[in-house]
């Protein structure tokens, strides 16, 4: 994933300049290092007399941009930044905001950083679109692939991780060290078994390390075997309880006592070094990524094993396996909740609501079609009809 850092004191004919850089952290250093168009665009910029803190806004949102692209959570492949259309990049501002909340202040900042970065970019580095080009932002149906907020069944069955497809992936969870490894195993958890997005694994404050120590020694005080944890969306705009099931509690419990206690208290899933990831980046795509990319030789072999497997609910097609991303966990486990609810007499879509941080109803109907179908469910069609939503 693409991060943001300070660089201080760099030498130029007109003094010593303090600017951010793009960097990969899982990559050696050298030119694969830093993004080298957006790193000489915020040069460029500093050089010219911007502010420091115009330059970091900057550069979040270009972190922001490009880790949407590279590492999609939604089922597509990743983009190039200098191949999009005009509606493409209109798509993305969509995705703005509707999948991370931003406000419309906020959108009107990233419009200004892209339009400059591009206009960089054409004069420098070859586009597939030499024309000006747009960033269109309506309130309504301008997603584009790069932001789809359209919740249909066939979406949400082309994104359900089934839980034998789920155990392959997360077998091949790799990691430098058993910290890296358990840290990343514990946030693609989170997504499918708790129905987190991305971002949310690794928000600053969501999963404090002491919190949840207390936490977990007052659940084992009660006798319970689930932990509820109450944590905030994008900028703390909406927060919710999500529940933390026995599985998972026992592997934060391994995390706490061994490789996360020989680093500082704060956010559980912290950076190597134990900081928080910045706001804005969503690693935890990465982290997927990387297991399903390990994952697919055996999941391609073993595919029609699985097919013929009478517990799985249903399988997505094989061409689609390499499409999955962090954000279809929680698809799948939206779906799952449906069942869960059904099975304990009580209204799957109050429970979606609670569990999920969905404002509106209209958008839960897919989930409960998709459950439907998969079990076999008589369930009045007219009762769930389609909506657009946020996911």
């Amino acid at each position: 994933m693409w991060t943001k850092i300070k660089v201080t004191g760099i030498q130029s004919p007109i003094g010593l300049i303090d600017t951010y850089f793009l960097v990969r952290e899982d990559r050696p250093f050298g030119e694969e290092h830093f993004h080298v168009p957006a790193c000489l665009f915020l040069l460029l910029n500093s050089a010219r007399g911007e502010s420091v803190g115009t330059t970091k806004s900057r550069a979040s949102d270009l972190a922001i941009f490009f880790n949407t692209l590279e590492f999609p959570s939604k089922p597509r492949q990743p983009r190039d930044w200098r191949m999009l259309t005009d509606a493409e990049r209109s798509g993305y501002l969509m995705f703005l905001k509707e999948e991370r909340c931003n406000s419309d202040a906020t959108i009107r900042r990233a419009i200004s950083t892209l339009r400059a970065f591009y206009r960089f970019g054409r004069s420098s580095i070859p586009l597939h679109h030499q024309s000006d080009v747009s960033f269109v932002f309506k309130n309504r149906g301008t997603s584009s692939t790069l932001g789809g907020n359209s919740i249909t069944p066939r979406r949400v069955k082309s994104n359900y991780i089934d839980r034998l497809l789920f155990d392959v992936i997360e077998a091949h969870v790799e990691g430098a060290s058993s910290f890296t490894r358990l840290r990343n195993l514990i946030g693609i958890r989170l997504g499918r078994n708790s129905g987190l997005r991305a971002h949310e694994v690794t928000l600053p404050g969501n999963f404090d390390t002491r919190k949840l120590r207390s936490l977990i020694a007052e659940m084992h005080v009660r006798g319970e075997t689930a932990l509820e944890v109450y944590i905030l969306s994008r900028k703390g705009q909406k927060g919710r309880s999500i529940v933390i099931r026995k599985r998972d509690v026992a592997l934060i419990e391994r995390f706490l006592t061994g490789p996360r206690s020989k680093r500082p208290e704060g956010d559980l899933l912290c950076r190597d070094d134990g900081l928080s990831f910045a706001i804005g980046s969503t690693p935890a795509s990465g982290w997927f990524r990387s297991a399903l990319v390990a994952a697919m030789p055996v999941l391609l072999q073993k595919y029609q094993d699985f097919c013929r497997n009478p517990s799985r609910k249903f399988i997505v097609a094989k061409d689609a396996l390499g499409s999955l991303g962090f954000h279809s966990g929680r698809h799948s486990y939206a779906t799952d909740l449906v069942s869960e609810a059904y099975e304990a007499g009580t209204d799957p879509k109050h429970l979606l609501l609670l569990r999920l941080g969905h404002q509106k109803p209209t958008t839960l109907s897919a989930y409960i079609t998709v459950e439907a179908t998969a079990c076999g469910r008589d369930i009045g069609r007219a009762n769930f009809d389609i909506a657009e939503g946020v996911i």
